[in-house]
Formats: structure tokens, sequence, C-alpha cells
């Protein structure tokens, strides 16, 4: 489509793309599923796990053979001007990340 709109108006299209950050995938037998798991019932929150569409750090953590996954910590609005969050989220997400880390063993 872009060529073809390009072309309309005597442009052309010049498209490079850049790898910046592998894909991963967590199997929910994983250990580290288990933690979370274990964790969130000790800190009453509902765990739910899902895929996301974006790259963070934890792309090359996991790329680096480190299994790893990202945590919400309930903000709304994210990555705008009015992103957010509760200061009641913020206590549960510590009690949660206190949880995880009792929850290693």
């Amino acid at each position: 489509m872009f060529e073809e709109s390009a072309g309309k108006f005597g442009g052309k299209v010049v498209f490079r793309t850049e790898h910046l950050y592998p894909a991963y995938n967590i199997d929910e037998s994983e250990e580290i599923i288990s933690i979370l798991k274990t964790a969130s019932e000790k800190a009453g929150i509902e765990l739910k796990l899902g895929q996301t569409g974006g790259g963070s750090d934890t792309n090359i953590i996991n790329s680096k053979g480190i299994k790893s996954v990202n945590i919400s910590v309930g903000m709304d609005k994210v990555h705008s001007l009015e992103e957010q969050i509760n200061i009641d989220d913020m206590v549960k997400a510590t009690e949660f990340l206190i949880s995880i880390i009792q929850s290693i063993n």
C-alpha cells in the first residue's frame, strides 16, 4: 500500500527494519510462573497471565537464558501525559513483590 500510494505521487518507499529485541514465551509449567502463582495466593492478588505486544528489558533477559516476566503494578493510562497509579495499587504491588521474594525456594 505504501508503494502504491507513493507511486501515485511520483515517490518511492524505502523500508528498513531493525530487530530491537527478541520475542519470548514462558510456558505456564515454568518455575517462575509457579513462584508467581504461589506469591499471588499469599498476597491475595489475582494472577492474570497474558501476553503483551510490547518490548522491555525482559525480552533481553530472556534472550540470555534467564526466565523472566513483566509484572503489572496497576498503572492507568500508561505512556500518556495522564499516566497514574493508585496508592493502594502501589501498596499491593509492594506486598506482591515481598511475597514473590518469600516464595523463592
